[in-house]
C-alpha cells in the first residue's frame, strides 16, 4: 500500500501539490486565526485570515510539486506550469474553503462551533 501511494506521488505531482496546497493552506489557516486577537473587527480578521491562505496555498502547492519533481529527477522543466497552477490555488484556496465549509455547516452545524474563531450564536 504504502509503495502505491509513493509510486502515486511521484506519478502525479501535480494532483498532490494542488491537494497538498490546498490541505495545509486551510490547516496553517485554521491555526493562524485562532492566534488573532479577538479585538480585531470581522473584516479585519477576514482579510489576515485570506492573506494566510493564500500564501501559504502557494507556497506549499509550487514546494510539493518542485519537490516532488526534485525526488524524481525529472529532465524536464515544469516550472512555468508548477508557478501558474500555484497562483491558480492560491487565489481558490479561500474561496474552495468557503464553498466546502457551507456545505459542511449545512449537514453539520455543530461543525461550525469547532472551526470559527467567531462562530453564529443560534
Amino acid at each position: 500500500m504504502i509503495r502505491w501511494i509513493v509510486e502515486t506521488i511521484l506519478q502525479y505531482p501535480e494532483v498532490i501539490g494542488v491537494a497538498g496546497g490546498l490541505l495545509i493552506s486551510w490547516a496553517l489557516t485554521q491555526r493562524v486565526k485562532f492566534m488573532l486577537p479577538d479585538t480585531w473587527s470581522d473584516k479585519k480578521l477576514t482579510s489576515i485570515t485570506r492573506a494566510v491562505a493564500t500564501i501559504s496555498a502557494f507556497a506549499f502547492c509550487y514546494g510539493l510539486w518542485e519537490a516532488i519533481d526534485g525526488i524524481r529527477a525529472d529532465p524536464k522543466t515544469e516550472k512555468p506550469l508548477a508557478l501558474i497552477v500555484s497562483i491558480g490555488v492560491a487565489i481558490a484556496s479561500p474561496i474552495i474553503y468557503t464553498i466546502v465549509m457551507r456545505i459542511v455547516v449545512h449537514f453539520w452545524p455543530w461543525v461550525e462551533q469547532k472551526v470559527s474563531v467567531r462562530p453564529k450564536q443560534p
